[in-house]
């Protein structure tokens, strides 16, 4: 899909790495980050929950950390997880892994997002962030090879380049177009991977 990473961006322990092609990225020689302090994010909830944080940028990449102002949790709605199993689909994985997935869709013009879990968790892991998300974007989240609803195939090579590679795939030939990769502990990892093999 000829997509890199452009930017990573953290709530809650959660990095997200924005895929955009890399012509589009702003070029420094800079060594150092350079700080900016007390940026919000409201258009990433669509003003609906305010995000605070810091940013900095390294060579062509920014990243910025941030956090959910905590004052609006009770504004949040969370899916149950009988009813995030209910809506759950699979998809074969190189036509022998049953993958996992759920998929919340959007009428919204922005870019889809894909949610990968950390290690120990799944796709319920997401339940009080999707419900927010989907107002905007169309959410996809992903139950990693080993994890969750998915297959857990005994003698399986299970490493990050793995995973990487399910995500790459999964957006290949489920979601099909430019997509913001958003993990959680290992799945950041994963989703970074993704984006700078892509």
């Amino acid at each position: 899909m000829g997509i890199k990473m452009a930017a990573a961006t953290v709530l809650h322990d959660v990095a997200a790495a924005c895929l955009r092609p890399p012509h589009s990225l702003p070029r420094t020689t800079a060594k150092e980050p350079r700080l900016k302090p007390g940026l919000a994010f409201p258009h990433l909830y669509g003003n609906k929950l305010p995000v605070l944080g810091r940013g900095y940028g390294v060579g062509n990449r920014s990243f910025i950390t941030c956090y959910v102002d905590p004052s609006t949790e009770s504004r949040v709605s969370v899916l149950g997880v009988s009813q995030i199993k209910e809506q759950c689909s699979k998809w074969q994985w190189k036509g022998r892994y049953s993958i996992n997935y759920f998929v919340s869709s959007s009428s919204s013009t922005n870019p889809p997002l894909l949610l990968v879990h950390g290690f120990g968790a799944s796709i319920p892991h997401w339940r009080r962030n999707i419900d927010t998300l989907a107002q905007d974007y169309t959410v996809y989240a992903i139950d990693l090879l080993g994890f969750g609803a998915s297959d857990k195939p005994q003698g399986f090579s299970y490493s990050m380049e793995a995973w990487a590679e399910l995500i790459l795939d999964f957006l290949n030939e489920v979601v099909q177009k430019p997509t913001v990769l958003i993990g959680n502990s290992v799945g950041s990892l994963a989703c970074v991977i993704a984006a700078s093999g892509s």
